[in-house]
Protein backbone atom coordinates (compact mmCIF):
# COMPACT_ATOMS: atom_id res chain seq x y z
CA UNK A 1 0.00 0.00 0.00
CA UNK A 2 2.99 2.32 0.40
CA UNK A 3 3.48 2.29 -3.39
CA UNK A 4 -0.16 3.17 -4.13
CA UNK A 5 -0.29 5.85 -1.44
CA UNK A 6 2.85 7.51 -2.82
CA UNK A 7 1.65 7.18 -6.43
CA UNK A 8 -1.75 8.70 -5.61
CA UNK A 9 -0.34 11.68 -3.75
CA UNK A 10 2.01 12.45 -6.62
CA UNK A 11 -0.41 11.99 -9.51
CA UNK A 12 -3.85 13.06 -8.28
CA UNK A 13 -5.18 16.59 -8.15
CA UNK A 14 -5.62 16.31 -4.40
CA UNK A 15 -4.67 19.39 -2.48
CA UNK A 16 -2.90 17.22 0.12
CA UNK A 17 -2.35 18.72 3.53
CA UNK A 18 0.34 16.14 4.28
CA UNK A 19 3.23 14.94 2.18
CA UNK A 20 3.42 11.40 0.78
CA UNK A 21 6.44 10.75 3.03
CA UNK A 22 4.44 11.79 6.11
CA UNK A 23 1.64 9.37 5.23
CA UNK A 24 4.10 6.54 4.66
CA UNK A 25 5.97 7.18 7.93
CA UNK A 26 2.66 7.31 9.74
CA UNK A 27 1.65 3.95 8.29
CA UNK A 28 4.98 2.34 9.20
CA UNK A 29 4.75 3.69 12.74
CA UNK A 30 1.33 2.12 13.25
CA UNK A 31 2.42 -1.10 11.60
CA UNK A 32 -1.10 -1.75 10.33
CA UNK A 33 -2.99 -0.77 7.19
CA UNK A 34 -6.08 1.39 7.71
CA UNK A 35 -8.87 2.22 5.28
CA UNK A 36 -7.47 5.46 3.87
CA UNK A 37 -4.11 3.81 3.12
CA UNK A 38 -5.50 0.95 1.04
CA UNK A 39 -5.08 0.68 -2.70
CA UNK A 40 -8.87 0.56 -3.18
CA UNK A 41 -9.47 3.82 -1.33
CA UNK A 42 -6.66 5.65 -3.12
CA UNK A 43 -8.03 4.46 -6.46
CA UNK A 44 -11.43 5.87 -5.45
CA UNK A 45 -9.82 9.23 -4.63
CA UNK A 46 -8.24 9.31 -8.08
CA UNK A 47 -11.40 8.24 -9.95
CA UNK A 48 -12.75 11.23 -11.90
CA UNK A 49 -14.63 9.19 -14.48
CA UNK A 50 -17.43 7.41 -12.63
CA UNK A 51 -20.32 9.30 -11.09
CA UNK A 52 -21.00 9.94 -7.41
CA UNK A 53 -23.46 7.05 -7.10
CA UNK A 54 -20.91 4.48 -8.29
CA UNK A 55 -18.19 5.90 -6.03
CA UNK A 56 -20.53 6.10 -3.03
CA UNK A 57 -21.44 2.43 -3.43
CA UNK A 58 -17.75 1.49 -3.51
CA UNK A 59 -17.01 3.67 -0.47
CA UNK A 60 -19.80 2.22 1.66
CA UNK A 61 -18.67 -1.31 0.84
CA UNK A 62 -15.06 -0.46 1.72
CA UNK A 63 -16.06 1.01 5.07
CA UNK A 64 -18.29 -1.99 5.88
CA UNK A 65 -15.49 -4.44 5.00
CA UNK A 66 -12.39 -2.66 6.31
CA UNK A 67 -13.27 -0.34 9.18
CA UNK A 68 -11.58 -1.43 12.41
CA UNK A 69 -13.62 -1.60 15.63
CA UNK A 70 -12.66 0.46 18.63
CA UNK A 71 -11.84 4.12 19.28
CA UNK A 72 -9.41 4.31 16.34
CA UNK A 73 -12.37 4.07 13.96
CA UNK A 74 -13.31 7.68 14.70
CA UNK A 75 -9.86 9.01 13.81
CA UNK A 76 -9.68 6.84 10.67
CA UNK A 77 -13.09 8.00 9.44
CA UNK A 78 -12.26 11.63 10.16
CA UNK A 79 -9.20 11.28 7.93
CA UNK A 80 -11.30 9.55 5.25
CA UNK A 81 -13.75 12.47 5.44
CA UNK A 82 -10.95 15.03 4.99
CA UNK A 83 -9.42 13.21 2.01
CA UNK A 84 -12.80 12.85 0.28
CA UNK A 85 -13.54 16.55 0.73
CA UNK A 86 -10.18 17.40 -0.81
CA UNK A 87 -10.42 14.96 -3.74
CA UNK A 88 -14.15 15.14 -4.56
CA UNK A 89 -15.57 18.31 -2.96
CA UNK A 90 -18.48 18.47 -5.42
CA UNK A 91 -19.56 14.84 -4.83
CA UNK A 92 -21.25 15.56 -1.52
CA UNK A 93 -22.67 12.04 -1.08
CA UNK A 94 -19.18 10.70 -0.32
CA UNK A 95 -18.37 12.96 2.61
CA UNK A 96 -22.00 12.95 3.78
CA UNK A 97 -21.97 9.15 3.99
CA UNK A 98 -18.89 9.25 6.22
CA UNK A 99 -20.43 12.01 8.35
CA UNK A 100 -23.58 9.93 8.92
CA UNK A 101 -21.51 6.90 9.94
CA UNK A 102 -19.51 9.07 12.35
CA UNK A 103 -22.77 10.36 13.82
CA UNK A 104 -23.95 6.80 14.35
CA UNK A 105 -20.72 5.85 16.12
CA UNK A 106 -20.96 8.89 18.39
CA UNK A 107 -24.52 7.81 19.24
CA UNK A 108 -23.18 4.52 20.57
CA UNK A 109 -23.30 2.21 17.55
CA UNK A 110 -20.36 0.08 16.57
CA UNK A 111 -18.53 1.19 13.39
CA UNK A 112 -19.74 -1.87 11.49
CA UNK A 113 -23.34 -1.47 12.64
CA UNK A 114 -23.38 2.22 11.69
CA UNK A 115 -21.87 1.53 8.26
CA UNK A 116 -24.09 -1.49 7.52
CA UNK A 117 -27.25 0.40 8.50
CA UNK A 118 -26.41 3.31 6.20
CA UNK A 119 -25.44 0.96 3.38
CA UNK A 120 -28.80 -0.82 3.72
CA UNK A 121 -30.76 2.45 3.69
CA UNK A 122 -28.81 3.74 0.72
CA UNK A 123 -29.21 0.54 -1.31
CA UNK A 124 -32.96 0.62 -0.66
CA UNK A 125 -33.08 4.25 -1.76
CA UNK A 126 -31.14 3.53 -4.97
CA UNK A 127 -33.55 0.73 -5.90
CA UNK A 128 -36.48 3.11 -5.32
CA UNK A 129 -35.00 5.90 -7.46
CA UNK A 130 -34.07 3.54 -10.29
CA UNK A 131 -37.63 2.19 -10.28
CA UNK A 132 -39.07 5.73 -10.36
CA UNK A 133 -36.71 6.71 -13.19
CA UNK A 134 -37.56 3.64 -15.26
CA UNK A 135 -41.28 4.31 -14.79
CA UNK A 136 -40.74 7.90 -15.92
CA UNK A 137 -38.89 6.77 -19.05
CA UNK A 138 -41.49 4.12 -19.84
CA UNK A 139 -44.02 6.88 -20.50
CA UNK A 140 -42.36 7.01 -23.89
CA UNK A 141 -42.53 3.90 -26.06
CA UNK A 142 -38.94 2.72 -26.61
CA UNK A 143 -37.63 6.09 -25.41
CA UNK A 144 -34.85 8.12 -26.99
CA UNK A 145 -32.96 9.60 -24.03
CA UNK A 146 -30.32 12.33 -23.95
CA UNK A 147 -27.99 12.45 -20.95
CA UNK A 148 -24.64 13.93 -20.00
CA UNK A 149 -21.46 12.50 -18.48
CA UNK A 150 -21.65 9.30 -16.41
CA UNK A 151 -24.46 8.85 -13.89
CA UNK A 152 -24.86 5.49 -12.16
CA UNK A 153 -28.56 6.14 -11.58
CA UNK A 154 -29.15 7.03 -15.23
CA UNK A 155 -27.23 3.95 -16.30
CA UNK A 156 -29.22 1.66 -13.99
CA UNK A 157 -32.54 3.18 -15.05
CA UNK A 158 -31.72 2.53 -18.71
CA UNK A 159 -30.62 -1.02 -17.92
CA UNK A 160 -33.94 -1.49 -16.09
CA UNK A 161 -35.74 -0.49 -19.30
CA UNK A 162 -33.87 -3.24 -21.10
CA UNK A 163 -34.97 -5.73 -18.42
CA UNK A 164 -38.54 -4.62 -19.05
CA UNK A 165 -38.12 -5.49 -22.75
CA UNK A 166 -38.13 -1.86 -23.89
CA UNK A 167 -35.69 -0.75 -26.60
CA UNK A 168 -34.14 2.52 -25.39
CA UNK A 169 -31.77 4.60 -27.47
CA UNK A 170 -29.27 6.81 -25.68
CA UNK A 171 -27.63 10.06 -26.82
CA UNK A 172 -24.64 11.32 -24.83
CA UNK A 173 -21.78 13.76 -25.33
CA UNK A 174 -18.28 12.31 -25.17
CA UNK A 175 -17.56 14.01 -21.83
CA UNK A 176 -14.15 15.56 -22.41
CA UNK A 177 -11.56 15.70 -21.06
CA UNK A 178 -11.99 12.32 -19.33
CA UNK A 179 -14.64 10.92 -21.67
CA UNK A 180 -17.19 9.91 -19.03
CA UNK A 181 -19.96 9.94 -21.65
CA UNK A 182 -18.03 7.57 -23.86
CA UNK A 183 -17.47 5.31 -20.83
CA UNK A 184 -21.22 5.25 -20.18
CA UNK A 185 -21.93 4.44 -23.84
CA UNK A 186 -19.42 1.59 -23.74
CA UNK A 187 -21.15 0.03 -20.72
CA UNK A 188 -24.62 0.40 -22.22
CA UNK A 189 -23.50 -0.90 -25.61
CA UNK A 190 -22.09 -3.91 -23.79
CA UNK A 191 -25.70 -4.63 -22.79
CA UNK A 192 -26.93 -4.31 -26.39
CA UNK A 193 -28.32 -0.78 -25.93
CA UNK A 194 -27.93 1.53 -28.92
CA UNK A 195 -25.95 4.71 -28.16
CA UNK A 196 -25.07 7.83 -30.14
CA UNK A 197 -21.95 9.65 -28.93
CA UNK A 198 -21.13 13.16 -30.14
CA UNK A 199 -18.87 16.09 -29.35
CA UNK A 200 -20.13 17.76 -26.17
CA UNK A 201 -21.07 21.05 -27.84
CA UNK A 202 -23.08 19.27 -30.57
CA UNK A 203 -26.04 18.25 -28.39
CA UNK A 204 -28.42 20.78 -29.96
CA UNK A 205 -28.35 18.94 -33.28
CA UNK A 206 -29.78 15.81 -31.63
CA UNK A 207 -32.61 17.31 -29.57
CA UNK A 208 -35.01 16.76 -32.45
CA UNK A 209 -34.45 13.00 -32.13
CA UNK A 210 -35.10 12.55 -28.42
CA UNK A 211 -38.13 12.14 -26.14
CA UNK A 212 -36.61 13.43 -22.91
CA UNK A 213 -33.47 14.51 -21.07
CA UNK A 214 -32.43 12.55 -17.99
CA UNK A 215 -29.49 13.68 -15.85
CA UNK A 216 -27.97 12.65 -12.56
CA UNK A 217 -26.77 15.07 -9.87
CA UNK A 218 -23.72 15.37 -7.66
CA UNK A 219 -25.38 17.70 -5.15
CA UNK A 220 -28.91 19.03 -4.73
CA UNK A 221 -29.37 22.22 -2.75
CA UNK A 222 -32.47 24.34 -2.03
CA UNK A 223 -32.27 26.26 -5.34
CA UNK A 224 -29.50 24.60 -7.34
CA UNK A 225 -28.15 21.32 -8.61
CA UNK A 226 -24.46 20.60 -9.08
CA UNK A 227 -23.70 18.47 -12.13
CA UNK A 228 -21.29 18.00 -15.04
CA UNK A 229 -20.40 21.20 -16.85
CA UNK A 230 -22.64 21.61 -19.90
CA UNK A 231 -25.80 20.52 -18.08
CA UNK A 232 -27.26 24.04 -17.93
CA UNK A 233 -26.99 24.57 -21.69
CA UNK A 234 -28.73 21.25 -22.40
CA UNK A 235 -31.59 21.94 -19.97
CA UNK A 236 -32.13 25.50 -21.22
CA UNK A 237 -32.29 24.39 -24.84
CA UNK A 238 -34.61 21.50 -23.96
CA UNK A 239 -36.94 23.90 -22.14
CA UNK A 240 -37.06 26.21 -25.17
CA UNK A 241 -38.01 23.23 -27.34
CA UNK A 242 -40.50 21.93 -24.74
CA UNK A 243 -38.65 18.64 -24.30
CA UNK A 244 -39.30 17.14 -20.84
CA UNK A 245 -36.34 17.04 -18.47
CA UNK A 246 -35.73 15.03 -15.30
CA UNK A 247 -33.01 14.60 -12.67
CA UNK A 248 -32.46 11.41 -10.66
CA UNK A 249 -30.69 11.51 -7.30
CA UNK A 250 -30.51 9.66 -3.97
CA UNK A 251 -30.93 11.07 -0.45
CA UNK A 252 -27.18 11.40 0.17
CA UNK A 253 -27.01 14.05 -2.57
CA UNK A 254 -29.46 16.36 -0.78
CA UNK A 255 -27.83 19.15 1.25
CA UNK A 256 -28.80 22.50 2.72
CA UNK A 257 -27.15 25.80 1.84
CA UNK A 258 -24.27 25.11 4.22
CA UNK A 259 -23.55 21.71 2.65
CA UNK A 260 -23.61 22.93 -0.96
CA UNK A 261 -20.06 23.39 -2.32
CA UNK A 262 -19.11 27.09 -2.20
CA UNK A 263 -16.73 26.98 -5.15
CA UNK A 264 -16.11 24.95 -8.29
CA UNK A 265 -12.78 23.16 -8.38
CA UNK A 266 -10.42 23.79 -11.27
CA UNK A 267 -8.56 20.64 -12.24
CA UNK A 268 -5.30 20.20 -14.11
CA UNK A 269 -5.34 22.25 -17.35
CA UNK A 270 -2.95 19.71 -18.85
CA UNK A 271 -5.93 17.38 -19.36
CA UNK A 272 -7.23 19.77 -22.01
CA UNK A 273 -4.03 19.31 -23.98
CA UNK A 274 -3.97 15.51 -23.85
CA UNK A 275 -4.81 14.78 -27.50
CA UNK A 276 -2.30 15.13 -30.32
CA UNK A 277 -4.10 18.03 -32.07
CA UNK A 278 -4.11 20.18 -28.93
CA UNK A 279 -0.48 19.37 -28.27
CA UNK A 280 0.50 20.42 -31.79
CA UNK A 281 -1.36 23.73 -31.43
CA UNK A 282 0.39 24.36 -28.11
CA UNK A 283 3.78 23.60 -29.62
CA UNK A 284 3.19 25.99 -32.53
CA UNK A 285 1.82 28.83 -30.39
CA UNK A 286 4.35 31.67 -30.12
CA UNK A 287 2.68 33.35 -27.15
CA UNK A 288 1.02 30.43 -25.38
CA UNK A 289 1.73 32.00 -21.99
CA UNK A 290 -1.06 34.49 -22.78
CA UNK A 291 -3.63 31.69 -23.07
CA UNK A 292 -5.49 30.71 -19.90
CA UNK A 293 -6.64 27.08 -19.79
CA UNK A 294 -9.55 26.39 -17.43
CA UNK A 295 -10.61 22.81 -16.67
CA UNK A 296 -13.79 22.59 -14.60
CA UNK A 297 -15.76 19.36 -14.33
CA UNK A 298 -18.87 20.75 -12.64
CA UNK A 299 -21.25 23.70 -12.71
CA UNK A 300 -24.16 25.05 -10.68
CA UNK A 301 -27.48 24.42 -12.45
CA UNK A 302 -30.71 26.30 -11.55
CA UNK A 303 -33.07 23.71 -10.09
CA UNK A 304 -36.00 25.30 -11.90
CA UNK A 305 -34.67 24.06 -15.24
CA UNK A 306 -35.61 20.49 -14.26
CA UNK A 307 -39.25 19.56 -14.89
CA UNK A 308 -39.32 16.35 -12.83
CA UNK A 309 -37.17 15.30 -9.89
CA UNK A 310 -36.88 11.54 -9.50
CA UNK A 311 -35.99 11.11 -5.85
CA UNK A 312 -37.18 9.43 -2.67
CA UNK A 313 -35.95 11.53 0.24
CA UNK A 314 -38.13 9.84 2.87
CA UNK A 315 -35.03 7.90 4.00
CA UNK A 316 -32.98 11.05 4.37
Amino acid sequence: HIYYTFKHCLNSRLRCRVTPIAIILNACKRGKTVLYETQEFNELLADYIHGATVLTGKLLQMIADLIEPGPRALDDLKRVYELLQQAHPEMVSLSKAVWLILRGIRAGKSPRTASHELQERWNENIVSVVEMSANYLMKHHNPHILTISYSGLVRDAILELKRRKAIPQVYVGEGRPRYEGLTLARELAGNDISCTVFADAAFSGFLGEIDCVLIGADAVGPASILNKIGTTAILREAKIREIPTAAAYDFLKVVDENGFPDEITEYSPEELMADSVAQQIAEEAKDFEHIRLVNRYFEVVPRGLVDTELADVTLR
